[in-house]
């Protein structure tokens, strides 16, 4: 009975440790370290229209209602660094592997090649983990394309940007992301994701975040015709010996409204993300 006792009170202990426990989040690329990156996304878009019956008459003349847009996309890349620089660089090299994007237009299905399948990326990370590429090696990029993978390895790093002070379990952050939307007949609708991040627990060497989303228009881009809203939820992992994120999940929910010529154009949204990372 001692000895149960006694291992209830050190369970209890390393609990309560690791609940007051601040950990500083940073991620950080290391050396001669592999990085297996499995991202998908499915959305589905729901579009339907209201309008007076002779400009419904003619909307169906050309499309059948509601109108089902469904898109999945699947990536593998994997990013192997070096060894640490004298400038505390690390070179590293991104390869992708087959990336395919399938379509559903009201049933109609359509399964095409990315081009960014087989594609190499050299170049390093600088000591804040920034990527500068040096080559992008490719048969199937047109110089559009090669510019904009090119802005995004270089820009787009993370999903998450997390507090510069230590956390502990409870713990929140926000982040706001801008977002457009291209709506049939209309300029974009544009409007901001707000991730809220909660700091669940730590385990091990795991640290568990929850994601609330919330979606609102961006009054200052939009105007008064236009209107958005949306909420999602989500997962995400951090594993604290490597410095990464390995795990992000989310499921977010929108709708969108908007008045063009006297119809009002309504289109609903789902769209679940996953990304998930082994290092080796």
């Amino acid at each position: 009975m001692k000895k149960l006792l006694l291992v209830c009170l050190l369970l209890c202990s390393v609990t309560a440790w690791a609940q007051k426990k601040e950990v500083k989040f940073q991620v950080r690329f290391t050396p001669n370290t592999a990085y297996a990156t499995t991202v998908s996304t499915y959305s589905k878009s729901v579009l339907n229209f209201e309008g007076s019956p002779e400009q419904m008459a003619e909307i169906e003349k050309e499309i059948t209602l509601p109108f089902v847009i469904e898109n999945r996309n699947e990536m593998v890349a994997t990013t192997s660094t070096g060894a640490l620089q004298e400038d505390k660089s690390i070179p590293a090299t991104i390869v992708y592997g087959k990336a395919i994007s399938t379509s559903k237009n009201n049933g109609k299905e359509t399964v095409v090649e990315n081009p960014v399948s087989g594609l190499v990326a050299k170049g390093r990370y600088s000591e804040e983990s920034k990527f500068v590429i040096d080559t992008l090696i490719s048969d199937k990029l047109t110089a559009e394309l090669e510019n904009t993978i090119r802005y995004m390895l270089e820009n787009v790093q993370n999903q998450i940007v997390f507090p510069a002070d230590p956390m502990k379990v409870g713990d929140t952050f926000e982040q706001r992301v801008p977002m457009s939307m291209p709506v049939t007949g209309s300029d974009p609708i544009h409007m901001v994701i707000i991730t809220n991040y909660k700091l669940k627990n730590i385990k091990g060497n795991i640290a568990h975040f929850d994601i609330n989303q919330t979606v609102t228009l961006d009054m200052v881009a939009q105007g008064t015709n236009i209107a958005a809203s949306g909420t999602g939820t989500g997962s995400s992992e951090f594993d604290i010996k490597n410095s990464f994120i390995t795990k992000y999940e989310s499921d977010l929910k929108m709708s969108l409204t908007a008045d063009v010529n006297n119809v009002k154009i309504i289109t609903s949204v789902n769209t679940q993300s996953k990304q998930h990372v082994k290092i080796n």
